[in-house]
């Protein structure tokens, strides 16, 4: 299973405003981490119970950013419109086919029957 994963650094942290200085992008990514705007986030909007979550709670906020950079590059291979309502393979070859990136944890299983 394909995951997105993403690069956060905290440039600085502001003790007496309770406030760091995050930049994010994402895991692969052609452009270095310092090619992206920081962005200002408020301690009291994140988990810092402990890592795991206050890292989670961050990425909550920067997967939103990282989807806008993604809006604003500019867009390098163009999807072929596809048409289909019967799988048609062969059709499908030589295709540039755009799709969702999902967190599959979270969609629905298909399911042919259920019996109570």
């Amino acid at each position: 299973m394909f995951t997105m994963k993403g690069i956060i650094r905290i440039e600085e942290y502001l003790k007496d405003t309770q406030q760091i200085i995050v930049r994010f992008c994402k895991f692969y990514d052609n452009e270095s981490i310092e090619n992206y705007p920081e962005v200002v986030i408020d301690l009291a909007n994140l988990d810092t119970q402990n890592y795991d979550y206050f890292i989670e709670s961050l990425m909550r906020i920067g997967t939103d950013i990282i989807s806008n950079h993604e809006k604003s590059k500019p867009i390098v291979n163009k999807v072929d419109d596809i048409d289909m309502v019967d799988l048609d393979i062969e059709s499908l070859v030589g295709k540039n086919i755009g799709a969702k990136l999902e967190n599959y944890r979270r969609s629905s299983l298909k399911m042919r029957k259920i019996e109570l």
